[in-house]
């Protein structure tokens, strides 16, 4: 039994190359992976960063378009708003202003002058000066004559310091 060969013989043609084992793929898959987890970490983290400057640049023009808006610029800008829907109010309404206001001149007598006139969807009120209470009586009397206007009421009666009557009527048309 001493004659017993230990040492293998080294094979001729095998000898350059060398087997791979599958734990070292693992090794080099699992540093693939770590290294493009790693690039796109980066990216994402690169583009937080630029957007947020973005967002920041954003908000500054937001805030000085917001400065210049202040004051008298927003005052005529919500002015205007709710002029342009009291103007489409009055549009839809259907009452022609126009007509309204010819048949008011038609009905004023002489001696009675219009100090005020306001005027709501299907109502008006006038305040009427006139030069004494029988011009005051006659021009009450002329409303209620007239076709247009219906529903005319004195709401007040009262004198004005040049002595002159006036009175406040109230009507439908």
């Amino acid at each position: 039994m001493t004659a017993i060969n230990l040492s293998q013989p080294m094979q001729q043609g095998k000898a350059g190359a060398r087997k791979v084992d599958p734990v070292d793929k693992g090794i080099y898959i699992s540093l693939a992976v770590l290294i493009i987890t790693l690039l796109i970490f980066g990216a994402l983290k690169g583009a937080t960063m630029w957007l947020n400057s973005e967002t920041k640049v954003v908000n500054e023009k937001i805030a000085a378009g917001a400065r210049n808006l202040e004051g008298k610029d927003v005052d005529r800008i919500a002015d205007f708003q709710q002029r342009m829907l009291q103007i489409e109010k009055s549009i839809s309404s259907e009452v022609n202003s126009n007509e309204m206001l010819k048949q008011t001149s038609q009905s004023m007598i002489q001696g009675s002058v219009v100090q005020s006139l306001k005027s709501t969807s299907g109502s008006l009120i006038l305040e009427i000066a006139s030069d004494n209470f029988l011009t005051a009586a006659k021009q009450v009397l002329s409303f209620k004559k007239s076709d247009y206007f219906n529903n005319v009421k004195v709401t007040a009666i009262s004198r004005s310091k040049e002595g002159k009557v006036l009175i406040t009527l109230g009507m439908n048309f």
